[in-house]
């Protein structure tokens, strides 16, 4: 389980590696195109960290679950 949220945590880290590149460019050139296009990338973060958290607590509620099932047969 731990590998794959580390795989989870470093394609967010490189995410928003991406999307501070992208800012710091368009920032520079003062595009205000570019600027509003990774405004719209950073909303998308944002919505793929509320689902993160989403499935984090889902994953937690069935480790709970699972383990309180699992002490109760024993």
């Amino acid at each position: 389980m731990a590998t794959y949220e580390d795989r989870i945590a470093a394609k967010i880290h490189e995410i928003n590696e991406q999307i501070d590149r992208f800012d710091a460019i368009a920032k520079s050139k003062r595009t205000q195109a570019e600027i509003a296009a990774i405004e719209g990338l950073k909303n998308a973060k944002t919505g793929l960290d509320s689902a993160l958290v989403k499935v984090e607590k889902a994953l937690e509620d069935f480790r709970q679950k699972y383990t309180t099932t699992a002490a109760a047969k024993e």
